[in-house]
């Protein structure tokens, strides 16, 4: 069985066993929204593997304007788990070293060099979008890529290297309390 909490999901999902989603906005078409944003997910439904949490939260922004981190863990994860080695960090079950390669990125990208320890909580990995709708999307590029490692597939080779990221320690410091109201009040 799987949650779905305070959530606008118009266009096609298939959503796994044993999920948590909450505060996720997928519009009806998110092609056709960003169509010149290379980053979304492909027309085809989204799919959300087994066991995922998925959570959108409002940042403070320096304009007027907010953004927004949509953070995903499999339920399972130890996300404060803390090693050096990409082998023994995973999301979702697999491991970040076979995840980086297919956005483009390294464990530098992810990690400052004077990052001491190194974990999930503090990966630098979730893209910050300007729109709910549009961090939701880059997440769900996220979540392909580990479906279709989880299922022995080819997954499709990304560049996120230019993409502005976050860590969820650093977003829980930036998180924007009255605009995660308003959004939640929202959906």
């Amino acid at each position: 069985m799987s949650v779905v909490e305070y959530c606008k999901i118009l266009s096609p999902v298939k959503i796994g066993k044993n999920c948590i989603l909450s505060q996720i906005y997928l519009p009806e078409s998110v092609e056709g929204m960003h169509s010149n944003h290379p980053l979304l997910p492909p027309k085809q439904p989204t799919e959300i593997p087994d066991g995922i949490l998925m959570h959108t939260m409002v940042l403070e922004n320096t304009t007027t304007q907010h953004s927004f981190l949509t953070l995903a863990f499999g339920v399972n994860d130890d996300p404060k788990l803390s090693s050096h080695d990409l082998n023994m960090i995973s999301l979702s079950g697999i491991p970040l070293g076979k995840i980086l390669p297919y956005l483009g990125l390294s464990q530098s990208d992810i990690w400052g060099e004077d990052e001491t320890s190194h974990s999930l909580w503090n990966a630098k990995l979730y893209p910050i979008g300007n729109t709910p709708e549009e961090s939701a999307g880059m997440t769900c590029q996220l979540l392909d890529v580990i479906l279709k490692l989880l299922r022995g597939e080819r997954a499709q080779k990304r560049d996120w290297r230019n993409v502005t990221r976050s860590s969820v320690s650093k977003a829980i410091g930036t998180k924007d309390m009255h605009g995660q109201v308003c959004f939640f009040s929202l959906i």
